[in-house]
């Protein structure tokens, strides 16, 4: 059974982004065509794009950090173990949206870390 991404949606249906399958490959259906994004590695809890280079990695509490050069990370979100992903921002915590069907948090990593544009800084871009 595939996972499915949710983007919140102000006012409206959330709107189907994208979905992960059985081996963890994480897939844009946006455009009405699947799209391969990256992937997750459920044993150590990292999310990878679609060149293999590392994004991020979910905490045993459910923090998402994202690795923006070899050794800078930061926290930028976390997932809830409802797969309702939150990212940090200046004004407190933005709800971006959710994974539906969820099995593992580092399916909320993937969400944020694939979907969802994070600026240098570890500040989120605001939802399309």
């Amino acid at each position: 059974m595939d996972i499915k991404i949710y983007r919140d949606v102000p006012l409206l249906p959330d709107k189907l982004i994208g979905r992960i399958d059985e081996q963890g490959k994480v897939y844009d259906v946006e455009s009405g065509q699947d799209e391969y994004i990256g992937y997750v590695d459920y044993e150590e809890g990292d999310v990878y794009d679609e060149d293999e280079d590392l994004m991020g990695y979910i905490t045993d509490e459910g923090n998402i950090i994202g690795i923006y050069e070899e050794d800078d990370e930061e926290d930028i979100g976390y997932v809830t173990e409802e797969g309702e992903i939150y990212g940090y921002s200046e004004e407190g915590d933005l709800y971006l949206g959710k994974v539906v069907g969820m099995q593992d948090s580092v399916e909320g990593a993937a969400a944020m870390l694939l979907f969802f544009d994070i600026f240098e800084e570890g500040e989120l871009d605001e939802p399309n």
